[in-house]
C-alpha cells in the first residue's frame, strides 16, 4: 500500500477570479471549496502561514477564522496594472506592474518603487520567490508570441530573462519541492 503525504498536511491555496479553495497536489481528492476572493489577481503565503493577496489596486488579508479577506491599508499606487505578488522568506513582498517591482508592506499597505526592469521586460502574469529568495516572474511584450521567465534583482528591480516558457498567459507560478510550477 502506497503511503501518500506520510500524515503530513501538503494542502496548497488555490484561486479563480472569484472563488479560494485548497488542494491537496498529491492526491486525487478534488479541491475543497474555502470562500469567495474579492478581484484578487494574486496571492501568496507569508512564512508564518499568512495569506496576503493583490487587487490591482489594494492589498488584502485572509481571516480564516471567519473565511473572509480584509483590506489592508487605502489602497496603493503603481505604474502599470499590478498582476504579480510574492512574499519572501524575511517578510518582504514585491508586486510586479507593467515595468516596475514595488515592495509592499504587509502591515499598513503603503508601496515604496523597487525600480524598472529594463524596456524589453514587462510583467504579464505572475512573481514567485523561491526558498533562497531568489525573485522571478513571465514577462510578455506585445510583440512576442510566449511568456519569458525572468530572474528580478529584489534590491534594483533590474530583470534578466532566463529564457522561455513556450507558454503565454502564464498567470499562475509556484515553487515548490526544489521545482518550478
Amino acid at each position: 500500500r502506497r503511503r501518500i503525504n506520510e500524515g503530513l498536511d501538503c494542502t496548497v491555496f488555490v484561486h479563480t477570479s472569484t472563488e479560494l479553495f485548497k488542494l491537496d497536489p498529491f492526491t486525487a481528492e478534488p479541491p475543497l471549496y474555502v470562500g469567495e476572493v474579492p478581484g484578487i489577481v494574486d496571492f501568496d503565503t507569508s512564512s508564518d502561514g499568512s495569506l496576503f493577496g493583490i487587487s490591482s489596486t489594494k492589498l488584502f488579508s485572509y481571516e480564516g477564522n471567519d473565511q473572509s479577506w480584509a483590506e489592508v491599508g487605502l489602497g496603493f499606487q503603481t505604474d502599470g496594472f499590478a498582476n504579480g505578488f510574492a512574499i519572501d522568506q524575511t517578510g518582504l513582498a514585491y508586486i510586479s506592474a507593467g515595468f516596475n517591482l514595488y515592495r509592499i508592506n504587509l502591515a499598513t499597505g503603503i508601496e515604496e518603487l523597487v525600480g524598472n526592469f529594463g524596456s524589453t521586460i514587462r510583467s504579464s502574469g505572475d512573481l514567485v520567490i523561491n526558498k533562497d529568495n531568489s525573485l522571478f516572474m513571465t514577462s510578455r511584450l506585445s510583440n512576442e508570441s510566449s511568456d519569458k521567465l525572468v530572474l528580478l534583482n529584489p534590491a534594483t528591480g533590474t530583470g534578466t530573462v532566463v529564457g522561455d516558457t513556450g507558454f503565454d498567459r502564464i498567470f499562475g507560478l509556484a515553487f515548490a519541492w526544489g521545482n518550478l510550477f
